[in-house]
């Protein structure tokens, strides 16, 4: 034993400086590896999460009811959303409606290498050629794009009475987020970020939507996107005590709510929310009623890949179209994961791989 002890001690001392090396190795190769947006100090959730209240207490509290009935209301929600977008140096877009139906305007920010724009004439823009189908087999040529790989879109009217905290300023502060981020780490192909007027009733599915008209619009020019995402009501949560109970059988703190012919996309964006944060999201079963209740309709109608980012409890929620949905009852830190997984899925799934 006494003569061992040389050769033991070298086995330990080659073994600890061999762990030490294969260390360094894999410390030298994770710093390499491409590191998500929202990891270290590139995410500062404190301000992401401040700053998507300020956005809701602004439309919901501070202006309250935005619709036709209320039309000065109405029209500074639209000069609050262009306002935070100029802020953030976020190129935009006025789209003005049809003049049948005077309300405040769809609102474009482009974003991508092309920053794809749109011509704000409704009524004499020109029908645009359809790009060339490409025969070679790329498949991530955009040269010829026409229209953005992907749009995401958020209503700004409420119903009538209703100050529209969770339906839909929540909406509109996650994309405002959103696109401020992008500004600053622009995504790889052309994404545009839309903020519709009058998608609640009586004008949903109407000519008076605002996402009814735009999807016509860009059929028009040949111009629709590959893929829609609509991101409606995704504050309220139900984390008080007396929802606990029906929220466990939910799924979890948001819903990607798809048709058959559009689980691809809901997959890949339940897959991006869930690789971003703790969030969970899940892929409701085909025909559920409401699946098509909001600003993606319009575009699915369109043969568009299109889905509804929610809140799975939304339709149980006791102040739904209510006076009493107000900002005090959201849940901002999910809003904040939620920015953090639309801002991983824009960055590095825009588009359908096909």
């Amino acid at each position: 034993m006494h003569h061992a002890q040389p050769h033991l001690h070298s086995f330990v001392t080659s073994t600890i400086t061999a762990g030490f090396r294969i260390a360094l190795l894999l410390g030298a190769l994770f710093l390499t590896l491409p590191r998500p947006l929202w990891a270290g100090q590139h995410w500062d959730k404190p301000a992401v999460t401040a700053n998507l209240k300020a956005h809701v207490m602004a439309l919901a509290s501070d202006i309250g009811e935005r619709n036709m009935d209320a039309p000065d209301n109405y029209q500074r929600a639209s000069a609050y959303i262009t306002g935070q977008l100029t802020a953030a140096g976020v190129s935009f877009e006025h789209l003005r409606p049809i003049p049948d139906y005077p309300s405040p305007p769809i609102i474009v920010a482009n974003f991508g290498p092309n920053s794809v724009s749109t011509p704000t004439n409704f009524a004499s823009s020109p029908r645009k050629a359809a790009p060339t189908p490409n025969t070679a087999g790329a498949t991530n040529n955009t040269s010829s794009r026409i229209g953005p790989a992907l749009l995401l879109c958020a209503h700004y009217d409420t119903v009538p009475e209703a100050p529209g905290a969770n339906d839909n300023a929540s909406g509109v502060a996650v994309l405002l987020e959103l696109a401020r981020l992008l500004k600053a780490s622009p995504p790889r192909t052309d994404v545009q970020i839309a903020f519709f007027p009058n998608e609640e009733e009586p004008y949903f599915m109407t000519p008076a939507s605002g996402s009814v008209q735009y999807a016509q619009h860009l059929s028009r020019q040949g111009a629709l996107p590959d893929r829609v995402v609509a991101v409606d009501s995704v504050g309220w949560t139900g984390k008080d005590a007396g929802w606990r109970t029906f929220l466990r059988f939910s799924g979890g703190n948001l819903t990607v709510g798809a048709r058959p012919a559009d689980r691809a996309l809901a997959e890949t964006l339940t897959m991006a929310l869930n690789n971003a944060t703790d969030t969970e999201a899940v892929v409701t079963k085909d025909g559920a009623f409401w699946i098509d209740k909001s600003d993606h309709a319009p575009f699915a109608a369109q043969g568009c890949e299109a889905v509804l980012l929610t809140a799975p409890g939304t339709l149980a929620y006791p102040c739904l179209h209510k006076p009493c949905d107000t900002a005090e009852k959201l849940d901002y830190n999910t809003m904040e994961r939620t920015v953090s997984g639309l801002l991983e899925f824009t960055t590095q799934h825009p588009s359908n791989p096909r």
